[in-house]
C-alpha cells in the first residue's frame, strides 16, 4: 500500500503538483509509534506536513503520510533534506526510518526503540538527502546517509537498529542434545533473506518446539526466520526440544 502510495503521488495522472524527482523509485519512510505532535521541514524551513491532536494537517500536496497500526508515517523523496520536530508528553516514543527501492524492495531500516520523553524538551530527527551517487542508482543496497534523533538541548538519542542489504547475521540451530535428533539451516545469511531451520527428532521421540533463550518461538519444526536485530553480524541461537 506505501509503494502504492508513492507511486501515485509521483505521477501526473493522480497529482499535478509534485516538485520532486523520483529517482530510481526510492524513497525513505518515517515511522512515529506513541502519543505525539510532529511537523516536519524541507531544509529551507519549509512545512510539509504536520500532525496534531490525532490527525495530520497542511501536508504538502507532494507528500504521502497515513497511518499503519499504531504509527503514523510520512513519506519523503530521497532528494532534500528534512528534520521531523516531535513533541510529546508519552513517557516514551518509537521512531523508525525505512529505505524503499522498487527494484529490490526496502533495502534499509533504522530505528530508535523505546527512548524516553523528557518533560518540556521536542525532539528533532535529522532526515539528510542521499548522497548524488546514490540519488543516481536509487541506493539498492542502502544509502549510507546519517540518520540521527536528539533532544532540544542536543543530546543525540542512540540507534537501536541500522540495518541494509549488506547486514549479515549469523543463525545457530541446534538440538537440546545430539542424542535427540539433528538440526539444519544455521549458517550466514544478509538482511531480507529467510533463515529456514529445519529439525528431525530421532526415533521414538517427537519435535516440542523452538526456543531462544528458553523462550519458545516456534512450534512448527521447518520455521522459517527473518534475522532482525541490532547490529550487523550478530549471532542468534536456536535450540530445539523433543
Amino acid at each position: 500500500e506505501l509503494c502504492l502510495a508513492w507511486m501515485q503521488s509521483v505521477d501526473d495522472n493522480y497529482n499535478k503538483d509534485v516538485d520532486y524527482t523520483l529517482n530510481k523509485n526510492a524513497y525513505r519512510t518515517v515511522f512515529i509509534n506513541g502519543e505525539a505532535n510532529f511537523k516536519a521541514y524541507k531544509k529551507d524551513g519549509t512545512l510539509v506536513a504536520s500532525f496534531s491532536n490525532g490527525a495530520f494537517e497542511n501536508v504538502d500536496s507532494g507528500y504521502k503520510y497515513g497511518f499503519d497500526g499504531e504509527d503514523k508515517y510520512i513519506i519523503f523523496p530521497v532528494d532534500n533534506d528534512y528534520n521531523i520536530v516531535i513533541d510529546s508528553t508519552a513517557d516514551s516514543l518509537d521512531y523508525r526510518v525505512k529505505e524503499y527501492n522498487s527494484s529490490v524492495g526496502y533495502t534499509r531500516v533504522v530505528e530508535f526503540n523505546d527512548f524516553p520523553v523528557i518533560e518540556n524538551a521536542t525532539i528533532s530527527g535529522e532526515i539528510p538527502a542521499y548522497s548524488a551517487s546514490e540519488i543516481e542508482s536509487g541506493a539498492p543496497d542502502g544509502s549510507t546517509v546519517n540518520y540521527t534523533l536528539s533532544y532540544s538541548d542536543g543530546t543525540e538519542i542512540d540507534k537501536d537498529v541500522d540495518v541494509n542489504k549488506n547486514s549479515e547475521f549469523l543463525i545457530n540451530a541446534v538440538p537440546e542434545n545430539e542424542k535427540y535428533g539433528t538440526a539444519t539451516g544455521g549458517a550466514v545469511y544478509k538482511y531480507g533473506e529467510t533463515a529456514v531451520l529445519s529439525a528431525q527428532a530421532s526415533e521414538g521421540l517427537s519435535f516440542i518446539g523452538w526456543y531462544e533463550n528458553d523462550i519458545l518461538v516456534s512450534s512448527t519444526s521447518d520455521w522459517g526466520k527473518q534475522p532482525y536485530v541490532k547490529n550487523p553480524y550478530h549471532e542468534e541461537d536456536y535450540q530445539y526440544s523433543t
